[in-house]
């Protein structure tokens, strides 16, 4: 998602720089030029960004970027910085709003002892369909997926079933310091997926974000510090 960029301008207009449109045009909608703060005043709470030649004395909670006149490096640079900073928020807002649809605290679990991905499978699949994700038969397809390939990368495991015939998407995470013998692994972190066909691009784009994260040593000791569905939540946000 881009963040539109709203430009409060006195002296220049948008004609006159090219180069802004050109160096940004990527990452920003120009959505309004105003003259008059009363003008900016009505529609600040509609925009991302504010670039102004004059500072703004009204306080607003619009992140803003005064640039001079004649558009410095200087002013591209801030201006670049800025727009950085506002997809890295989005980015994370983006996340959490995806983690709340697809999880919660009745499939989250910490330091239950398991044998084997078996006993790990079953247990949370059994789950998965009593909180109304999944069918009868879901661990059984997911424990054919696991048996063809399997799904540890290291000591983070992803079951889930070839079939996306879920009810509902969902993940189900669980960690446990005791670790878990996973064909040749041993696995601290489990995130077991349920998959409904309607949903699939929201499972990719947590898929690929959740795996990357946690791939990283640091962030793998910060998330199996936490020990409720709240503070993992929270720490999976603040890894990025």
């Amino acid at each position: 998602m881009r963040p539109t960029l709203f430009r409060l301008l006195q002296l220049w207009g948008t004609a006159d720089h090219p180069r802004l449109a050109e160096s940004f045009g990527a990452d920003l909608v120009i959505q309004n030029v105003v003259t008059h703060v009363e003008e900016l005043q009505k529609i600040a709470g509609e925009v991302d960004l504010i670039i102004s030649v004059v500072k703004i004395l009204v306080f607003y909670k619009n992140p803003c970027v005064c640039v001079s006149p004649f558009m410095t490096e200087r002013d591209f640079d801030a201006i670049r910085r800025q727009i950085e900073s506002i997809l890295f928020e989005k980015r994370k807002a983006r996340l959490f709003e995806q983690l709340g649809q697809i999880s919660g605290p009745e499939i989250f679990c910490k330091n239950k002892t398991f044998a084997n991905e078996d006993d790990a499978i079953r247990y949370i699949s059994d789950i998965m369909i009593r909180e109304g994700y999944a069918e009868d038969g879901f661990g059984g397809d997911v424990l054919l997926r696991e048996y063809s390939y399997s799904t540890a990368y290291g000591s983070i495991a992803v079951p889930h079933s070839m079939q996306m015939s879920a009810k509902k998407t969902g993940m189900f995470f669980l960690l446990t310091d005791k670790p878990i013998l996973w064909g040749r692994n041993l696995v601290n972190i489990v995130l077991l997926f349920s998959i409904n066909k309607e949903n699939r691009s929201l499972f990719h784009s947590i898929f690929d974000n959740l795996i990357a994260l946690l791939l990283e040593t640091p962030n793998k000791i910060k998330i199996m510090d936490c020990d409720t569905y709240e503070s993992f939540i929270k720490a999976v946000i603040d890894c990025l």
